[in-house]
């Protein structure tokens, strides 16, 4: 239903400048420390860029879904039992769907920021 991959690409995505910083750090020998800080600027700005975009694409997959989801009543949030997840139960043209309230906030914020 929904993929976890660009936010997980978005974090590991910064494993690069923290090496970089770490080798500035404990490896002042290796490398000149100019040259450590492009590493480290350039580093930085790919990851930025690779996560803004990694989040926007995440978002814009969501926005289908989202529409669909404001296009159905709202019935009820139901409270979670101890083995259950928070969820919506919407009412989609005389057909019951129940959602994790998480991915309906999710799909509905997504589906509101791209209107």
């Amino acid at each position: 239903m929904f993929s976890e991959f660009y936010v997980i690409s978005a974090i590991l995505v910064w494993v690069m400048p923290l090496m970089a910083i770490a080798g500035s750090i404990f490896r002042k020998d290796l490398l000149p420390a100019t040259t450590w800080k492009v590493h480290i600027l350039l580093g930085v700005i790919f990851a930025a860029f690779v996560s803004y975009i990694n989040l926007k694409d995440r978002d814009l997959d969501l926005v289908p879904t989202g529409r669909e989801y404001l296009a159905c009543d709202l019935i009820s949030r139901n409270e979670p039992q101890f083995t259950t997840f928070r969820t919506v139960t919407l009412n989609c043209g005389g057909e019951e769907k129940r959602v994790k309230e998480e991915f309906y906030e999710l799909a509905v914020n997504a589906a509101r920021r791209h209107e």
